[in-house]
């Protein structure tokens, strides 16, 4: 799922790492495809937040805040940019089939 079907799901997204922790890429990656005009304007009401850590004091991590108020949090050391939209795209996905099961859409 890229990020411009992601954004719809989403309120707040809010990205923690330090620019020098070589395994930050995915979460570096997954904020800069969210923060991309064309992305932003899907959902202009989404917060997008970048929060930066010290290198070697925290891990990179995602918080995400969705649709439904459902809050996920991805620790994401290492992890490559596919493996962090599948892990989102699985959140999504559940929100899409709770929305079907009350009679709604997301279009």
């Amino acid at each position: 799922m890229a990020a411009r079907n992601i954004i719809r799901f989403l309120k707040k997204a809010e990205v923690s790492f330090s620019s020098f922790d070589t395994r930050a890429s995915g979460a570096c990656e997954f904020h800069r495809q969210l923060s991309a005009t064309k992305t932003r304007a899907i959902n202009p009401k989404c917060e997008l937040i970048y929060s930066p850590s010290l290198h070697g004091k925290s891990e990179p991590k995602i918080d995400l805040l969705f649709i439904n108020d459902k809050k996920e949090t991805l620790t994401v050391p290492g992890r490559d940019i596919r493996d962090i939209y599948n892990d989102v795209e699985y959140f999504c996905s559940q929100i899409e089939s709770e929305l079907e099961a009350q009679g709604k859409s997301m279009d």
